[in-house]
């Protein structure tokens, strides 16, 4: 049996991350998100992903690179706000996207935990979330492209972010390099051609305005229309033996002694 591996509930907390990920960093993390949401939601702690599909959705071979760049994804740290009854903020919390990344060289299967407090909010039902497609943002060829897309389609119903502090936009986007500092040379450089890439792959067209002090400029505003989508990306299908369930069913007990054995020499 196949599953096709297309639509992503991703929750606003993991969209509005500001750690400069990479394009394959991104595009692997979503994968597994929809991955996980189209097996079962997020009801077991841990899963198996054969590599094969993530090779497959970004487009690379090397898997020595795919399985350094998932790597990354657990030092990579979402901060959530924590808020007291009043709705008052009180504090923040840190978690990494991914608490546990461990390859099985035999089966060529990448385990993947996500810790305890990260599934409690995968599973909130009172969690903020955006619907996604592997398609579209499989077709974005840049990291910033994603990155604004993913943000940009939160607002999508508004059709407007508001203004955004110039600074924070950079934040948003990953833009940490010294190139990007002057801040026409970043709207020149990357936030112009970020635009330029979602209005031509995704299914939002989007525009920006400026706010000027002292001939600085100081805030951001984006806009945001629905359009149809052109991408010319096929959806991921993955094969669904009863072999395949049976292991997902007894995983837990598995995991953990594989865990143990390969946590000494991950990678």
């Amino acid at each position: 049996m196949k599953k096709e591996i297309e639509r992503m509930k991703k929750p606003n907390a993991l969209i509005h991350i500001s750690n400069p990920l990479s394009l394959v960093s991104r595009k692997t993390y979503n994968f597994i998100l929809c991955y996980v949401y189209q097996t079962d939601k997020f009801m077991k702690d841990e899963y198996w992903v054969d590599m094969k599909y993530i090779s497959q959705y970004t487009n690379i071979d090397d898997v020595n690179y795919l399985r350094k760049q998932t790597k990354l994804l657990q030092t990579t740290i979402l901060q959530i706000d924590i808020f007291d009854d009043e709705k008052k903020l009180i504090g923040y919390k840190d978690l990494p996207l991914l608490s546990d990344v461990v390859f099985d060289e035999k089966t060529n299967e990448l385990y993947v935990g996500f810790g305890k407090k990260m599934l409690e909010l995968l599973r909130s039902k009172d969690m903020k979330y955006q619907i996604f497609y592997l398609s579209i943002l499989k077709s974005l060829k840049s990291k910033y492209s994603m990155s604004l897309y993913e943000n940009c389609k939160r607002y999508e119903k508004i059709e407007t972010t508001g203004f955004i502090e110039i600074d924070e936009v950079k934040k948003i986007l990953g833009a940490i390099k010294p190139t990007y500092k002057e801040n026409r040379r970043f709207i020149q450089l990357l936030l112009k051609p970020a635009i330029k890439e979602v209005n031509e792959k995704t299914d939002i067209k989007v525009d920006y305005e400026k706010r000027v002090f002292k001939k600085e400029i100081t805030h951001i505003k984006f806009t945001i229309k629905k359009q149809k989508s052109i991408t010319n990306e096929t959806p991921i299908m993955i094969k669904i033996s009863p072999e395949k369930k049976d292991k997902q069913k007894i995983i837990t007990n598995k995991a953990g002694e594989l865990l143990n054995k390969l946590k000494q020499n991950p990678f």
